[in-house]
């Protein structure tokens, strides 16, 4: 399981591919307990990012920010960690760097997120989306405050996306 993020009014969701695998269709549970079906229609493997069509049933979609983030700007983590019990699980740090990691640009933050975080929304201030959570390091199995984000343009670009 993981999170996702709603980017547009009929009903695509931003998630990561490590989160659909190989499936076609996915199971989507909104934060009121509905669930409806998605289909997988786009996968950027490499980048781990993936695109989902379902019924957003006149959800509201997230803003979304592209661009430069800075260290120290603070920011906000929403996801599912662990399990569905702490779905809707918001966490909030700092961006504490922009990081490079083999030739893909990423967006580090202290901002705690964990298993089933993966494909969750990073937020800026105004609560625009500016990344998708993708990874947390951990020490001896517990987790140190380095957690990686994709910036939401990488993601929008490797996937092909505009935003009207």
């Amino acid at each position: 399981s993981g999170s996702g993020v709603l980017v547009s009014d009929d009903g695509y969701l931003l998630t990561n591919a490590h989160v659909v695998g190989d499936a076609k269709e996915i199971r989507v549970r909104w934060p009121d307990g509905i669930e409806t079906i998605g289909q997988v229609t786009r996968v950027a493997k490499d980048r781990d990012i993936a695109l989902v069509k379902t019924n957003a049933r006149e959800r509201t979609p997230l803003a979304i920010k592209r661009g430069a983030v800075s260290p120290g700007q603070r920011v906000y983590a929403i996801g599912t960690p662990l399990d569905k019990t702490f779905q809707g699980t918001v966490s909030s740090g700092i961006v504490s760097a922009n990081r490079t990691i083999d030739g893909l640009r990423y967006i580090q933050s202290d901002t705690n997120i964990l298993a089933g975080s993966s494909g969750g929304a990073l937020l800026d201030e105004t609560g625009a989306v500016i990344g998708i959570a993708v990874s947390g390091y951990q020490k001896d199995g517990q987790a140190v405050g380095l957690n990686m984000f994709i910036p939401i343009g990488d993601a929008m670009d490797f996937l092909s996306l505009e935003r009207q």
